[in-house]
């Protein structure tokens, strides 16, 4: 990945921080940024390979969650497929684990 982990760990860092805020979490709502999160974090999971970079996606995911403690990003959460998508993107990761394994996973 072309950006430095301790950059782009510290940028979704700052960001969760600042959506916490009532308004900071309106206002990248009705900006549309709730598809741009969704999109950032599908993109670096489905990169992070070696899982790496979790630190970076648990900053995403925090920031999805700021916003889905206002109804109207709930709303957007929804309207842009949000639950889908992080559904897709979780099961296309324990795909790669289940085939990794060999086609088996052991659940002790």
């Amino acid at each position: 990945m072309p950006v430095k982990f301790s950059s782009a760990l510290a940028a979704t860092e700052v960001l969760a921080v600042l959506l916490k805020s009532k308004s900071n979490g309106r206002r990248a709502v009705y900006r549309g940024y709730v598809t741009s999160l969704l999109w950032l974090h599908q993109d670096w999971h489905s990169r992070d390979t070696a899982n790496t970079y979790v630190q970076i996606r648990r900053g995403l995911l925090l920031c999805l969650k700021h916003i889905a403690a206002l109804r109207s990003g709930r709303e957007a959460f929804l309207a842009a497929q949000g639950m889908e998508i992080l559904f897709s993107t979780t099961q296309a990761g324990s795909m790669g684990i289940h085939s990794a394994a060999g086609g088996q996973l052991d659940d002790s």
